[in-house]
């Protein structure tokens, strides 16, 4: 029998005691493409992964919220201001940005500054300036426009201050026929319901009609301010020991939500009310800022999962029967807010001044006249 000869992998003989080593083998093609297929099928996975983390399905649960949406849940837009005609009301430097206000009622624009009324249509071509007294700044008073459609009045009520102050009211056409009403004490607030101007003290209601004389309404409490519920012919006011108070003038029905410490949210006390549409909203401050909370129509229970946080002074003001715009105070930073969802639409940066909602765009007043911005995604 020949000798067999064990050869290693390299051709060298082998000893015959040790068993051969097998021979590497390379890989081949078939493998290459197996093993690639199966490196993209798993980068394609991790893919699909990472997306529906970022957009889930729409069917699917979805993932725990806040209790309150930050305003920076949409993007800051820089706002393209523009000087519109209706600014040609404020006659340049006239109007200061810290006193002035602004009113959209109906076609018109109403503005208020230290010594003047104006009042413009949506093109500006038909602009108004009424010289005023110059209003008194007595106290803490400030001033607050009152559109009365009915009694085609525009009305300024002073609020606040140490002394009772005067009641000033002008046709709301032309700012003609001014008239000048007394005041039996200093306000806390005003509103117009149903063909009537209602004024609140600290303790007393009163009303102003069609006769235009300032009469008391049998109701008395500790009230605060107070807003128009239009869709139920209803005056809320906000008391620091009852809660809310509900006063139907039609029926004369006078409703009491008691709580012990006012209203609250979260532990702190609503400070302002206000509706959009019909939907009732309230404001409280909080330690790391304003809370803005739905409330419901008859408990006023605030809803926290459509609250709105933003910065505690933030100024809300309605825009529409279904959006409200707030305001930041030190940095102007204004978000267009959904009035029954409570989301945050858009948001812009660099409107100077206080705000309204005019045919379709969101003013500003600025020191030179009035700015406009587009209101994409707003309205």
């Amino acid at each position: 029998m020949p000798d067999i000869e064990f050869l290693d992998e390299h051709g060298a003989v082998a000893s015959p005691d040790e068993p051969p080593i097998p021979p590497r083998r390379r890989p081949d093609a078939r493998h290459i493409a197996l093993l690639g297929g199966l490196l993209v099928l798993a980068l394609v996975v991790l893919a699909v992964v990472a997306t529906h983390r970022r957009h889930p399905h729409p069917d699917a649960a979805p993932a725990p919220t806040r209790t309150s949406r930050p305003l920076q849940a949409a993007p800051v837009r820089a706002a393209p201001l523009h000087y519109t005609p209706v600014g040609s009301l404020l006659f340049g430097n006239v109007f200061d940005a810290s006193d002035s206000q602004l009113l959209a009622a109906g076609d018109r624009l109403y503005a208020l500054g230290p010594d003047e009324l104006g009042e413009s249509d949506l093109h500006g071509l038909h602009t108004v300036v009424q010289q005023l007294p110059t209003l008194d700044q007595n106290g803490d008073r400030s001033y607050q426009l009152v559109d009365a459609p009915a009694q085609h009045r525009l009305w300024i009520v002073p609020i606040g201050g140490d002394f009772p102050g005067v009641l000033r009211g002008y046709s709301d056409v032309d700012l003609g026929s001014g008239s000048m009403l007394p005041l039996p004490a200093p306000l806390v607030g005003a509103t117009y319901l149903d063909g009537v101007l209602y004024l609140s003290t600290r303790s007393r209601l009163y009303a102003v009609g069609a006769s235009g004389q300032v009469r008391r309404v049998a109701i008395s409490g500790e009230f605060g301010p107070l807003v128009a519920d239009q869709s139920r012919h209803r005056i809320l006011f906000l008391t620091t020991d009852l809660g809310v108070v509900s006063w139907t003038p039609r029926t004369r029905r006078l409703d009491v939500t008691a709580e012990p410490h006012g209203l609250t949210v979260d532990g702190s006390a609503v400070n302002t009310l206000f509706v959009v549409g019909s939907q009732l909203w309230g404001a409280a401050d909080q330690a790391g800022g304003a809370v803005y909370v739905p409330l419901a129509p008859d408990t006023f229970e605030p809803d926290l999962s459509r609250a709105v946080s933003a910065p505690v002074g933030s100024d809300a003001v309605v825009a529409s029967p279904t959006r409200f715009l707030l305001r930041a105070p030190r940095t102007g930073l204004v978000s267009c807010v959904d009035g029954g969802t409570g989301r945050v639409l858009t948001r812009w940066t660099g409107l100077p001044g206080p705000l309204a909602a005019f045919d379709r765009q969101v003013l500003s007043i600025a020191p030179n006249g009035l700015v406009a911005v587009p209101s994409d995604g707003c309205f």
